[in-house]
């Protein structure tokens, strides 16, 4: 098997460098010229940087070969050799450790308290995992009476607990009725509580239209669940506007992708990227790459973007800029709701349209 280094060298003149190779004490073997501007020859491993040097204003390519390329590959793979028994490890010791924990059951507020009281009983993400299943219940019940019920898994990495709440009896306390839209009222049908509002009458969103609580024949209060039906007439109005020179960005074709592996977050093996583009926005993909390490694979794809100006004619855009202010105001139509009537509007003021849609209708704001 050949061993050192091939070397492949064009231009003119070769001869002249074999001669300056060999004059600085640099043996050439297996000389071959398969044209009047090629040559092939090698050199042991020792030359190559005086070589270098020699033929640099030449176009030549290495190719190493036997023990050379196998003394190249061990090299250029040392970082890998010396960096796989470390991640092996510590993907051993990793799983030791918590790195994610689940709530699930209660409200959000419940769940918060747990992850609390695990705060302080040293259960958090990144410890190690301690106690036992049945201990970290323990903990919970003892610390959380509002708690009935919880259960702890361990999968993997992760710390799912399963909870519930105890049921309470608390006395009935009722909400008022409130406005869901603006408008005039039109109609009150009153079933339980007491009227706050009179037909006729302008109410905004979130007025009190009907209060929890009706009077005995004493005239004390008693708390009731307010029910009623109120109708009113309100309007819902949607307006559009277009520029007869609008900038907008758009993508120009051109995009820049880069990946990086990331472990707990932290970067692993990734290169500093300059932002590629002026103007761009981002795609970021992440991709879960182990069952039992917290390692993600995060691609980010730049897009540029480059300014374009768009000229309209105002008057060929009005109609479809019309129709567009419509659908917007049916498409916040309450449900079960009658049109009354339907206006639109457009006009241009310094070069910039306005087209505005009115609906008027007749709905039921309880």
């Amino acid at each position: 098997m050949k061993s050192g280094i091939e070397i492949s060298l064009r231009g003119l003149n070769l001869d002249l460098v074999i001669s300056k190779l060999q004059s600085n004490n640099i043996v050439c073997y297996d000389l071959q010229k398969p044209s009047y501007n090629n040559m092939v020859f090698r050199i042991s491993v020792k030359n190559l940087k005086q070589a270098k040097q020699i033929i640099k204003e030449y176009n030549y390519n290495i190719k190493y070969l036997g023990i050379a390329k196998i003394k190249k590959s061990i090299i250029h793979n040392i970082a890998v050799f010396f960096v796989l028994p470390f991640v092996v490890a510590g993907g051993l010791i990793s799983t030791k450790f918590i790195w994610k924990i689940n709530v699930y059951g209660g409200d959000s507020t419940l769940q918060y308290e747990v992850i609390q009281v695990l705060n302080k009983n040293s259960i958090r993400v990144g410890s190690k995992f301690k106690l036992s299943n049945t201990e970290i219940e323990h903990i919970l019940l003892d610390q959380l009476p509002s708690i009935a019920q919880v259960s702890c898994i361990r999968k993997g990495t992760n710390l799912i607990i399963n909870i519930s709440k105890k049921l309470v009896y608390q006395p009935a306390i009722y909400e008022p009725i409130r406005a869901k839209y603006s408008g005039v009222i039109t109609d009150i049908n009153l079933i339980a509580g007491t009227i706050n509002v009179n037909i006729g009458e302008f109410v905004t969103e979130g007025d009190i239209l009907v209060l929890p609580y009706n009077y005995n024949k004493q005239g004390e209060l008693v708390p009731v669940k307010p029910i009623a039906e109120i109708n009113a007439k309100t309007y819902i109005t949607e307006r559009c506007i277009l520029e007869a020179e609008t900038s907008v960005l758009s993508r120009s074709g051109r995009e820049y992708t880069t990946s990086s592996i990331k472990l707990c977050n932290r970067n692993l093996f990734s290169k500093k990227v300059v932002k590629p583009f002026d103007i761009y926005e981002l795609s970021v993909y992440n991709e879960n790459i182990s069952d039992v390490l917290p390692l993600v694979r995060q691609t980010t794809t730049y897009y540029e973007l480059v300014p374009e100006i768009k000229t309209y004619d105002l008057n060929a855009e009005k109609q479809g800029l019309l129709d567009k202010s419509y659908n917007l105001a049916c498409s916040k139509l309450p449900t079960n709701c009658e049109v009354l009537d339907k206006s639109s509007s457009s006009v241009i003021v310094d070069n910039v349209l306005y087209c505005t849609s009115t609906l008027t209708v007749l709905t039921n704001i309880t």
